[in-house]
This record gives C-alpha cells, sequence and structure tokens, in this order.
C-alpha cells in the first residue's frame, strides 16, 4: 500500500501528522459528496486507534495516540463522539476549518497532492484585483526570475521529507541537516552549497551504498547430535 501527503502541510505540522490528513481528507471528502456523517454543521470520519493500526502497520497504537492528540492540539482537528451507542467510544474527527483543509471543488483521487487554493475578491470596481490568479498566457504580466538565486538552506523538516520521498529513514535527513549545518552549508574543498536537494541525492546514495556494502551475516551451522 502506498501513502501520500501534503508537502506544505507536511512543512507546517510534521510528516506524521499530514500522512494522518491525507487519510481524513479522503474520508470527509467522501462522506461530503455522499452527505453522510453531518453533525453540527461539519462533515465527520471516525476510526478507533486499533483500525487505524490496521491501517498503518508502520505505527504502533502509541504512535497513533501521539499523532492524533498532535492533531486536536494544533487545531487541525476537533473531536466527537456521535456514536448510536452509549458504550461505543470511537471517536469522529473533522476539520475545524474546512476550508483550509478540505476543498469543495477537491477530487479525493487527488488526495495527497499539494493543492493551492486561490482566493478572488468579486468587487465592481474596474481595477484588475490583486488577488485574482494572473493568467499563464499574459507573459507580460509575469515577473522573471533573477538568473541568480540566494541560497536558503532547508529546514530540518524539509530534509525528513525529502528521505521519506527518497525511501530511506527519515533519520537520514536528520543526520544530512546536522552534518551540513554544523559546517555551515559548505561542501568539500570550501565550496559553498548552491542547491541542497542536489547535495541530499549525493547523501542518499551514499546510504544506499553502504546498506548495500554490509557483510551479510553467515549462516550458524547447527549440529543434531
Amino acid at each position: 500500500m502506498m501513502y501520500s501527503f501534503d508537502v506544505d502541510i507536511a512543512h507546517k505540522i510534521g510528516v506524521d501528522e499530514a500522512i494522518m490528513v491525507s487519510n481524513f481528507q479522503f474520508w470527509i471528502t467522501k462522506n461530503k459528496a455522499n452527505n453522510q456523517a453531518l453533525h453540527d454543521g461539519r462533515y465527520w470520519t471516525y476510526n478507533s486507534v486499533s483500525a487505524f493500526k490496521t491501517l498503518f502497520k508502520f505505527w504502533s497504537e502509541k504512535q497513533i495516540r501521539r499523532v492524533l492528540e498532535s492533531l486536536i492540539e494544533k487545531k487541525v482537528v476537533v473531536v466527537g463522539n456521535y456514536n448510536k451507542s452509549p458504550y461505543d467510544q470511537t471517536r469522529w474527527f473533522a476539520f475545524s476549518d474546512e476550508w483550509a483543509y478540505l476543498l469543495p471543488e477537491t477530487d479525493p483521487t487527488q488526495m495527497g497532492k499539494s493543492i493551492t487554493p486561490i482566493r478572488a475578491n468579486h468587487t465592481t470596481d474596474s481595477k484588475p484585483d490583486k488577488d485574482i490568479a494572473t493568467p499563464l498566457h499574459q507573459p507580460s504580466l509575469i515577473k522573471a526570475e533573477p538568473s541568480y538565486k540566494k541560497f536558503n538552506p532547508p529546514t530540518k523538516p524539509d530534509c525528513r521529507v525529502a528521505a521519506y520521498e527518497a525511501g530511506i529513514p527519515m533519520e537520514e535527513g536528520d543526520k544530512f541537516w546536522d552534518h551540513h549545518n554544523s559546517a555551515g552549508w559548505f561542501l568539500s574543498r570550501g565550496r559553498k552549497m548552491k542547491e541542497w536537494r542536489s547535495a541530499f541525492s549525493t547523501w542518499t546514495r551514499n546510504h544506499k551504498k553502504f546498506e548495500s556494502d554490509k557483510p551479510k551475516p553467515k549462516a550458524k551451522s547447527i549440529f543434531i547430535g
């Protein structure tokens, strides 16, 4: 099974939280499309920790509880209880701000992809609205980017996301950041780093090569007397 998440959301609230948000986005959008699980003006989804453990086999129940509590603490989701039985303690989850995390026109099959909403102010003023997106077919209105870009070092969450996308442990992202941050983001021979993703690709190749070069443990012989 493949898991996806919105990179922008991961930057804001963390990778684990973004993965769980992606799951909520899918099911709440589906319920909204079918006009189901509507309570107190919100669309909801529900699940137990044990059920989440079945979906996310790489997390323990303790980790799942931490992720859920983190989303509640950060006010990304709110919790409710709309179970028919008073003894049923399954928790229900809804987004505290549906506009921010659940666009009305969102296609459930596209969940996990980075979506940037565009706000447009509708006025009767003849002047163009600054908030309306500039059409791509008007090159004269698009500012050309300067040929030289100032290097902006990544954050540690940036590196963890890059490690996740490269298919290596996210701890390698921490190691990459710690190593280069302590070196002032300089490469060998005093060269200043210009693009950190290129350097991370080299780091990733070295990690995979190191893993493949590890000697395999020899099988032990068992003698039965």
